[in-house]
């Protein structure tokens, strides 16, 4: 009998606490706390840039925090209730007045306050927490759905139809269970292009990258069927 996969998700959490406080965590996380380091300070306030997420007010919060929680959870099966117990907890930090948490796996920055705004219940909420669209040249990625336990997606080629297919079949894995086999067709919506799922790609992560062991679906636009007259 094969094993279950063994996803891991990797997140940080600003503080200015010194010690890490007795909350109520999930079986399979474990943490360490750590000072801010300058380096990791200037490449989570880069991405955060890209991602259009913090204001200047809270980019000024951040370099006020001295430490750093890092957590690891790793854990089996699919599920939203996976994402949801770590949400959870990074609620409960910015309760206690973390000003960011950080999603290694998708390297999505979340500024604290947005946890006042969000039901961490709702799928398409998490979704939007830890998954982030990538556009490469000759694809567009998901990055961080192994934070459901599923796997990542890569749709070629890149265009904009290629990004709207990418986040629509994310949201439709993560709220509707949408299981996608190779040989299987999707489309966005009923007039978007359709993609067919032409492979499942495994990659060995080195020691310092994180690649999803669940693989990646590899859809491709589908060619126009070419009807021929028989005579």
């Amino acid at each position: 009998m094969m094993s279950e996969i063994k996803n891991k998700v990797i997140f940080a959490i600003t503080t200015n606490l010194t010690t890490i406080p007795e909350l109520t965590v999930a079986e399979g996380m474990q943490f360490s706390l750590e000072p801010v380091g300058p380096i990791w300070l200037k490449e989570l306030i880069k991405f955060s840039e890209a991602q259009d997420i913090l204001s200047p007010a809270e980019i000024k919060q951040i370099k006020t925090q001295k430490h750093v929680i890092w957590g690891e959870y790793t854990f089996e099966g699919k599920g939203k209730h996976h994402a949801m117990k770590i949400a959870k907890l990074m609620k409960a930090y910015a309760n206690l007045g973390s000003a960011v948490c950080y999603v290694e796996n998708s390297m999505k920055v979340i500024p604290a306050d947005l946890f006042k705004e969000i039901e961490i219940e709702d799928s398409i909420a998490l979704l939007h927490l830890f998954v982030e669209i990538v556009r490469e040249d000759a694809y567009v990625a998901t990055e961080g759905l192994e934070a459901f336990g599923l796997n990542d997606l890569r749709v070629s080629p890149a265009s904009g139809a290629a990004q709207a297919t990418a986040f629509a079949c994310a949201a439709q894995m993560v709220c509707e269970g949408l299981d996608l086999k190779i040989g299987d067709h999707f489309k966005a919506t009923e007039s978007s292009a359709e993609y067919l799922v032409s492979a499942i790609k495994i990659e060995t992560a080195t020691e310092d990258e994180i690649k999803n062991p669940n693989g990646y679906l590899i859809l491709e636009k589908s060619k126009p069927s070419v009807l021929k007259d028989k005579i």
